[in-house]
């Protein structure tokens, strides 16, 4: 069959009809990528309702934290964007072509069939001349028979206009129900928006319970390190039960723990002993939240490398004072002033002195505020800190601190005691004192002073004008200036003695007979015009004075009284061992145990009675002997030769063995041994014999004492004959040439 041409009119016709299936196309093709954003539309409005909807409801709730908002907004966005690449983006990249769309447009129309798809397709391919083994006629003719019916078609029924209105009612009812949302609570859907879209993690939801830190400053706390922190959330609104403080040091893990509430209160505290690094913290209670708090520590200013001078008052005549660096307590006279240097640890704007919590006086602060200096005389008591004050307004921190005792200037305090002679001395006795005078800023003179009369009120306290100062030996050793007088001193009256061989001679300024009363004095620098200024004396200490002779008399007595109780210890020592040798052994006591052991104890106590007794009566025969000494009874070597073979034994008896013994029977009573019991029985003897030979040698004091005494009685006899013979011889002279004359000797001198 002959393949025919179709004619040029034909030809431009049917490129005419294409041309108007492609327009038409075209349009549709307009239609659809518009369809396929409207389904964009239709999906990201809800989905956006979607979100707002999860996280309002769980923020609203929950409060969450700025990453875990982040995420659900991360995932969302992670959802929206796949949705729209398979919903919107990768459909408009696919190409829609003619056929596709003539397809759907056939779809579209029912009855149509495939004219439309092959009136389309034999159309392009006779334009463009491609036909191969076809007809161009009879494409022709196809084409031009269903030209009018194909043109007059609704392309747009190609679109699903039920699904692009149902998408768009979507996006309307979403943005439409957002807008509801909107308009209901415009403050809640704002806060959604900053922190479920912008998250923001300043903006939070409101709060019944309000909770803020009191103290802080945009969140910053300062507190002195070391110092106690008391941290303090007031709560406002709905005022929780309980209060919870969230903390932490920098680094460090959180810590949390309630805090203290006053019954009714809406303050909550709670206290960080010393805290020396910083930490950071929160609270909640109810629903409220409070802002995270920054506690910063800052130091103190410290006073370093403090320098302190003691001026005394001028009337002292002292030199000044430097206070040692480890001297902890101050003691100044009134008027007194303190030179005062220092550094400071960190600079400062202001210095001053405080004492007992009262300001004493102003520092002038030099060198950048690193040193300070100046005067103060201080008027109380109390503890002495010097006051700092930083260019913050921060105080000093715990630095040096001195207990300052501002004292008037008293009078000097005077102690005296007389050892070694009793009641009555003889004319040549040393008297020795013991000395104690004290005054608080040093002693200018001390002296010691001496009266006699003839009664013992010449030691009255009226009586003091009749005392005069003399020499002792030791006062030569007390040195102007210091405030401590504390050593024995002895009052010697044997330099007083005109005529030691004839006591009763009227030359002596001290004989028997007469009493004696003796007086410390001691002054301070305090002026004569000074209140209070004035010597300040002891009481005194009288004494009658009598013979060596009566002396020893005396002394004789009471040497008899204690060899007469120490011979008495004796015998109950020795019936005490007697006692215990005839008590029955303890292993062989049998059913009279308990009798025999406690009667063991009573001698066991019984023995440490005895020993503090003969203990008392050592003292006692020491001051006898101690009397001897210092009234010049007797040469030193026998009194030291009698007190070793008196006192010192009675010393050890008292004080060491019979203790021993009696802890010895004690022994006995609990072991119960035969060796203990011949321990005791050893111990019993030796006490004795030790015993026996100290009254051996009271015996011979005694006898010496005695033969002392005689020999005084016959001095003094002598005496007496020898005074009654010049007594005698002056009555024949003055009978023989005249009262008022005695006879010349061989130099010229009268007799």
């Amino acid at each position: 069959m002959t393949e025919t041409k179709l004619p040029s009119t034909i030809t431009g016709e049917v490129a005419g009809i294409l041309e108007r299936f492609r327009q038409s196309l075209g349009e549709l093709r307009s239609k659809v990528r518009k369809g396929i954003l409207i389904e964009g539309l239709g999906f990201i409005g809800p989905a956006f309702f979607f979100y707002y909807l999860v996280t309002f409801g769980l923020d609203r709730m929950l409060r969450l934290e700025m990453p875990a908002r982040a995420v659900l907004l991360g995932l969302w966005l992670i959802w929206v964007i796949r949705g729209l690449y398979l919903k919107v983006w990768s459909p408009l990249q696919s190409r829609l072509g003619d056929d596709e769309l003539a397809l759907a447009v056939e779809r579209a129309t029912p009855g149509l069939g495939q004219r439309f798809i092959s009136a389309l397709q034999f159309s392009r391919s006779l334009v463009q001349g491609n036909v191969r083994g076809e007809s161009e006629i009879l494409m022709a003719e196809a084409v031009l028979l269903n030209a009018k019916e194909l043109e007059a078609l609704h392309f747009s029924k190609a679109i699903r206009r039920e699904r692009l209105r149902r998408e768009f009612l979507m996006f309307g009812g979403a943005f439409l129900l957002l807008l509801v949302a909107a308009g209901i609570s415009p403050q809640n859907f704002k806060i959604w928006t900053q922190r479920n879209l912008l998250l923001s993690q300043t903006v939070d939801w409101p709060r019944k319970t309000h909770l803020v830190f009191l103290d802080a400053k945009k969140g910053v706390l300062v507190s002195p390190r070391g110092d106690d922190l008391t941290i303090r959330v007031r709560a406002g609104g709905v005022v929780p039960e309980r209060v919870f403080i969230h903390w932490r040091f920098v680094g460090g893990s959180w810590t949390s723990e309630p805090m203290v509430q006053n019954t009714g209160e809406d303050l909550f505290t709670v206290t960080f002993p010393s805290l020396m690094d910083p930490i950071q913290a929160f609270a909640d209670g109810g629903d409220g939240l409070t802002d995270d708090l920054h506690v910063q520590l800052v130091d103190r200013p410290m006073v370093q490398d403090l320098a302190i001078k003691l001026h005394f008052p001028e009337y002292m005549g002292k030199k000044e004072a430097v206070l040692s660096d480890d001297a902890r307590e101050l003691v100044i006279p009134e008027g007194a002033m303190l030179e005062l240097q220092g550094k400071v640890s960190k600079p400062v704007k202001k210095a001053w002195v405080v004492v007992g919590g009262s300001p004493q006086g102003d520092l002038q602060v030099t060198g950048s505020g690193l040193i300070f200096q100046g005067q103060v005389s201080p008027k109380a008591s109390g503890l002495f800190v010097i006051a700092l004050e930083d260019e913050s307004g921060l105080r000093e921190g715990v630095g040096r601190r001195l207990l300052l005792q501002v004292v008037p200037d008293r009078a000097p305090r005077l102690k005296l005691a007389v050892r070694g002679v009793g009641a009555r001395i003889t004319p040549m006795a040393k008297i020795p004192i013991e000395v104690t005078a004290v005054d608080d800023f040093g002693l200018s003179r001390l002296r010691l002073l001496f009266a006699k009369g003839k009664t013992a009120s010449i030691g009255a306290p009226d009586r003091i004008k009749a005392f005069r100062e003399t020499k002792a030996q030791g006062l030569e050793d007390f040195e102007p200036g210091s405030p401590v007088f504390d050593r024995p001193i002895t009052f010697d009256l044997l330099p007083l003695l005109k005529k030691k061989d004839a006591l009763m001679d009227g030359a002596n300024p001290i004989r028997p007979g007469d009493f004696l009363a003796v007086r410390l004095g001691a002054r301070d620098n305090r002026p004569v015009g000074m209140d209070g200024a004035a010597e300040t004396i002891s009481d005194a200490y009288t004494f009658k004075v009598v013979t060596p002779a009566e002396l020893l008399t005396e002394l004789l007595r009471r040497q008899n009284e204690q060899r007469v109780e120490f011979e008495k210890l004796l015998k109950q020592h020795l019936a005490d061992a007697a006692e215990f040798r005839d008590l029955q052994n303890l292993s062989k006591a049998g059913a009279n145990l308990e009798k025999v052991r406690r009667r063991i104890l009573t001698l066991g106590r019984h023995q440490r009675h005895l020993g503090r007794t003969v203990s008392g009566i050592g003292r006692r025969y020491e001051a006898i002997l101690d009397e001897m000494l210092n009234n010049r009874l007797a040469e030193e070597s026998r009194i030291f030769r009698l007190k070793s073979r008196i006192v010192e034994p009675l010393g050890l008896l008292g004080s060491r063995h019979m203790p021993s013994l009696a802890g010895s029977v004690r022994g006995y009573a609990r072991s119960a041994l035969a060796a203990d019991r011949m321990l005791v029985s050893k111990g019993y003897d030796e006490v004795a014999s030790m015993m026996r030979n100290v009254l051996r040698y009271m015996t011979r004091l005694e006898t010496f004492t005695r033969i002392l005494n005689t020999l005084r009685e016959v001095i003094r006899f002598e005496e007496g004959a020898r005074e009654k013979a010049k007594a005698a011889l002056k009555k024949e002279m003055n009978e023989l040439f005249g009262p008022g004359k005695e006879t010349p000797g061989k130099d010229g001198k009268e007799r």
